[in-house]
């Protein structure tokens, strides 16, 4: 005798509706007469409400079962205890269904034990339903820094991408592709995306290292810490741009990277060059004033306000004038016309004694202030001699 289209429902946990056929699956009555253990094709799925649950209680509690059809199954669609014969996702035991009134609704393993892969088995096997049953999944963007450190300041440079949305023609899951076995396999044509989805644990170094060999394009989806609670959350992750996905192997990626890390080259190299014709112009400049200070008469080193009789070496700056004097004692001496902003500053911070008569500082002093402000200096005249004043 043939079962009725509203057995069949009952047996799958489904509403019966116009035409015999049972609301939320493409599963028809000569379908579901079929193996009880065959793999469902991809027209097959069954479609879950967002609010459906992923846990129940704590996160190791199960909601979803593979049902005798070979399909998920959410908890409060099978019948209550060992009648729903269901099994583990993960390692194929007989779950029950428990369905109180006090604790929340969950799968139970008959001999009572835990499976540890129980709960990221199911979330791969939701992952490819929904993919295929959407026809699409949601790719992250691409963000490359680059930074090394340079003569003057660190060379950085940046570039980004957009995430975007494929559309796959085939979804698999953990086909395996030489000694790597992804946990969800997107075909592009004759490209593939290979999918990782982290759970327990992300992928590690050795794998990480296959991937790239392999070639293929490959995502991680990381919930090891923030996991989907319900279907729609996990919708969301899969289908929309979420920061807990994350390129693996990524080809436009790497050609990105090495773009910017030529392009910090070429603009670390400026920076060497331009380093190295700013210390010869500091050395050449060093060397000059060497040579002034040498030709210079040495003056008395005496705090007054007259102004000395010998010459030195005037400069002239925007805002005013230094005029430098040579000591016996190898230091020198520099008075000031005008006012002379942060130049004045640092003349007040490297000299050791300061009077009417001007800054007294070290000759290594001097070359430091020249270092760092010789830029500013206009005209220099040699053999300069303070005009005095009349009694």
């Amino acid at each position: 005798m043939k079962e009725s289209g509203a057995s069949i429902c009952r047996r799958f946990g489904l509403e019966l509706v116009d035409g015999g056929r049972c609301a939320g699956s493409q599963v028809n009555q000569d379908t579901a007469l079929e193996s009880d253990r065959r793999i469902p094709a991809q027209s097959d799925y069954i479609e879950y409400p967002p609010s459906l649950t992923l846990h129940a209680g704590t996160e190791a509690m199960l909601t979803f079962a593979v049902d005798a059809s070979g399909m998920l199954r959410h908890i409060d669609s099978v019948p209550n205890g060992k009648q729903c014969g269901c099994v583990c996702a993960a390692c194929g035991e007989s779950l029950i269904a428990r369905q109180g009134v006090v604790r929340a609704h969950s799968f139970a393993h008959d001999s009572g034990a835990e499976c540890r892969w129980a709960q990221e088995t199911v979330l791969h096997r939701l992952a490819k339903q929904l993919i295929a049953q959407r026809g699409e999944f949601a790719v992250p963007g691409v963000k490359v820094v680059v930074e090394r450190p340079a003569p003057g300041l660190p060379v950085r440079a940046q570039a980004s991408l957009p995430g975007r949305t494929i559309y796959p023609q085939s979804v698999t899951l953990e086909h395996l592709l030489f000694s790597v076995r992804p946990d969800v396999v997107l075909s592009l044509g004759e490209r593939k995306l290979l999918v990782e989805i982290a759970v327990t644990h992300k992928v590690d170094q050795s794998k990480l290292a296959k991937l790239r060999e392999i070639g293929h394009a490959a995502v991680e989806i990381d919930l090891t810490r923030r996991r989907p609670a319900t279907i729609g959350q996990l919708s969301a992750v899969l289908f929309g741009q979420d920061d807990r996905k994350k390129w693996l192997v990524n080809a436009k990626e790497t050609e990105l990277r090495r773009r910017l890390e030529a392009e910090c080259e070429q603009r670390y190299q400026q920076q060497v060059r331009e380093q190295a014709a700013l210390e010869e112009r500091l050395a050449h400049n060093r060397t000059l004033e060497n040579q002034r200070l040498a030709n210079l008469p040495i003056v008395p080193a005496v705090a007054s306000s007259a102004k000395p009789t010998l010459p030195g070496v005037r400069y002239a700056t925007s805002g005013g004038v230094l005029v430098l004097y040579k000591h016996a004692d190898d230091s020198v001496r520099i008075t000031i016309e005008g006012h002379l902003g942060v130049l004045r500053e640092a003349l007040e911070r490297l000299s050791y004694g300061h009077s009417d008569g001007g800054y007294v500082m070290t000759k290594s002093a001097w070359a430091r202030l020249v270092s760092q402000f010789g830029q500013q200096f206009g005209t220099i005249t040699n053999n300069y001699y303070a005009p005095q004043s009349e009694e």
